[in-house]
């Protein structure tokens, strides 16, 4: 990796310009937890003139992308595009982002604002398990929105949560080894202190899950969780196929479900084991599979909860 810095010792912003370029560089030469690349390209940062805004640019590739199982990066090419409004760096508008994954591409715009990042993405022919063998083996497109927001009053006073993602997804596509089609409708919260799934909506072909789930963690450390949801000739192991060679992979699957569920229980610790765990929920729940499969067994049957 080569840099060049100019640097503007009496301006208001120190830094000038500054160019990294990069050949065949390797990641994981840093740390073996990152992944093996061959990474070439160069990225810029800095202002035309004194009065002009800071900009970034960067156009790299990489020339040996591998899936995450395979300790790769399944990313061929990169192309960024940034502005800052103000040296304070209190805005910055991101023009726009290009990723050519190892299989489809993901592109969009944002902006990050006071406390808050903002992405309006969408997704082109990806191919989940291209990425990654043990993801979905489809191709999924649509809109896909990020927002990223910290709450700064709560990180001065030490409270934990100070940091949520929010997602809204509604991607389409089709299986690889059929023609049905395939929508994923979702959106949903996360943070250090639990969990809103607000919409899963999954469908392949006349298979069907719509989920709601809702988990937090309360003032006395307790994990409380609310979920809802049915399920209708669905088949999990077409959005999760499993291992290779396992009944899970075999099926087949096709489930039948509804359920209804409010629980307490105390955050797991290694010391307690899990029948412990289990006999230590509080709530009610509701239950119900209509004539299903799993793995090639029949199943079928109805359990209530109230504790």
């Amino acid at each position: 990796m080569e840099a060049t810095l100019q640097v503007l010792p009496y301006g208001a912003w120190p830094l000038g310009q500054l160019q990294l370029s990069t050949r065949a560089w390797d990641l994981s030469t840093l740390s073996t937890s990152l992944p093996r690349t061959r990474v070439s390209g160069q990225a810029w940062v800095g202002r035309r003139d004194r009065s002009s805004p800071l900009e970034a640019r960067a156009d790299l590739i990489n020339e040996a992308p591998a899936r995450w199982d395979q300790q790769g990066l399944p990313l061929s090419r990169l192309h960024l595009e940034a502005k800052a409004s103000s040296l304070a760096l209190d805005t910055l508008d991101i023009k726009t982002f290009d990723l050519t994954l190892a299989s489809g591409r993901w592109s969009g715009r944002g902006q990050w604002s006071g406390h808050t990042l903002q992405l309006d993405t969408r997704l082109q022919e990806v191919r989940p398990q291209a990425l990654d063998r043990r993801a979905p083996a489809m191709r999924l497109s649509g809109p896909l929105s990020l927002q990223w927001r910290r709450n700064p009053s709560a990180q001065a006073g030490g409270g934990a949560g100070s940091a949520v993602w929010t997602w809204k997804g509604e991607l389409e596509g089709r299986l690889d080894d059929a023609s049905q089609v395939v929508a994923l409708n979702t959106q949903g919260e996360a943070s250090s202190q639990g969990l809103e799934i607000q919409r899963l909506q999954a469908v392949s072909g006349s298979a069907t899950a719509d989920i709601k789930l809702r988990v937090r963690r309360d003032k006395s450390q307790r994990w409380l969780a609310q979920s809802e949801g049915h399920l209708s000739g669905f088949d999990p192991s077409a959005w999760y196929p499993g291992p290779e060679g396992t009944p899970w992979r075999k099926g087949p699957h096709r489930l039948n479900a509804r359920w209804q569920l409010d629980l307490a229980a105390p955050v797991a610790t290694g010391a307690r084991a899990l029948p412990q765990w289990l006999q230590s929920l509080q709530g009610e729940g509701r239950l119900e599979i209509q004539p299903s499969q799993l793995a090639g067994v029949d199943l079928q049957g109805s359990m209530r909860m109230e504790r």
